[in-house]
């Protein structure tokens, strides 16, 4: 394994060392192991624990960094209202999500397309055609470049954003439909999901060979994959009310979280808040404080199931979708004046905090958007 040392900011070398696997150096050298599957080309850098030192200038940076940072007061409630509908897709929309550079918004389709929106405009840029059968997942590479997409007709493919060309061949070895992908951190790497019950871990470069194969002893089909913030673990949820938390490089299932499950949230900071937006059967999406699990806002969004929900990391911008065949664009208002005193989900001097008027009826612009 080879190492080499970087260097920090003045120059001087740093006891950190990282991996030099590349995708191109992880191809040329790789070597297939007894079960025929080639080794996982890294999706993390690795540090030596041994030789790492914090000197007190690197500790007193770090409190500096932490002092700058701007703490956001917790809202009472949210107020995200309808910005654009696009219009394009002939079947159900299944998942969409923003671009990581936030310029660019994805879509797929139970028609077997791929749609790319611009983000400010809305206006459609991309139609990816390609797959045999409806196309139920997508994910970005983490530099925007790249567009990853698995379909019912069991294959992975990688398309170029810019030119709207499918990259290489297709990723072959699930026996059925794909529900989940996701790129890792780096961008080398990408794990699928499968109805068949197993989670692969693909090479992403022309080779674009199974780097691992991972399937637990319960059979139990998989929905949803992710790696792990830093990259070195494969998180996989599935139908069995579990998410399996996988070391993919020993093929090992570290951990299982089963439903009813609690977790100790003792050191939770109360300055930092966060919410999440999830969709539901009835056509509503549902904001809800991670902290106190208070729903913030709830919006009539769609005619049908919402089957989408994502939010931009650059403008705070919501994105759903649903089996109506649209794709909404939602813009956080600031709350009217009198609402600033209420409390979430509850009365206030015998009056709910929920607005008289549904929030879709919001007075901001309605642009409808023709594919």
């Amino acid at each position: 394994m080879n190492y080499e040392s970087t260097t920090d900011a003045n120059g001087r070398e740093s006891p950190k060392r990282r991996r030099l696997d590349t995708p191109d150096s992880a191809t040329n050298d790789a070597v297939e192991n007894s079960n025929g599957e080639l080794p996982p080309n890294y999706a993390y850098e690795v540090e030596d624990d041994e030789n790492t030192f914090h000197t007190p200038q690197d500790d007193l940076e770090q409190e500096v960094n932490v002092q700058s940072l701007r703490i956001e007061e917790r809202p009472l409630r949210l107020n995200y209202v309808l910005h654009k509908t696009l219009h394009g897709h002939t079947s159900g929309v299944a998942q969409v999500k923003y671009s990581p550079d936030g310029q660019w918004i994805a879509s797929c389709s139970a028609d077997a397309t791929i749609k790319i929106w611009s983000a400010q405009s809305g206006e459609l840029v991309q139609t990816l055609e390609g797959h045999l059968a409806g196309v139920s997942t997508i994910s970005w590479s983490p530099d925007s470049k790249v567009l990853a997409s698995g379909s019912d007709d069991k294959l992975i493919r990688l398309w170029n954003v810019n030119s709207g060309k499918c990259l290489s061949q297709p990723l072959v070895g699930h026996h059925n439909y794909i529900y989940s992908i996701a790129f890792s951190p780096k961008g080398n790497m990408i794990v699928s999901g499968s109805y068949d019950e197993a989670v692969f871990l693909w090479m992403c470069g022309q080779r674009g060979q199974c780097l691992k194969t991972l399937v637990h002893e319960d059979n139990a089909q998989v929905t949803s994959v992710r790696f792990s913030p830093n990259g070195r673990f494969v998180l996989a949820a599935t139908l069995d009310s579990s998410v399996r938390l996988w070391d993919y490089v020993d093929g090992r299932c570290v951990k299982t979280y089963q439903e009813g499950e609690d977790t100790d949230q003792s050191d939770h900071d109360a300055r930092v808040w966060a919410f999440i937006a999830c969709g539901s059967e009835d056509g509503k999406i549902f904001l809800w404080d991670v902290s106190s699990k208070e729903i913030m806002q709830e919006v009539n969004a769609h005619n049908g199931v919402v089957l989408g929900v994502d939010i931009s990391s650059t403008t705070q911008e919501l994105v759903t979708c649903g089996v109506d065949s649209t794709i909404k664009i939602w813009k956080r208002r600031p709350l009217d004046a009198g609402e600033e005193v209420v409390t979430n989900g509850h009365a206030v001097n015998g009056i709910p905090d929920t607005p008289a008027k549904p929030d879709i009826e919001s007075p901001a612009p309605l642009i409808e958007e023709s594919g």
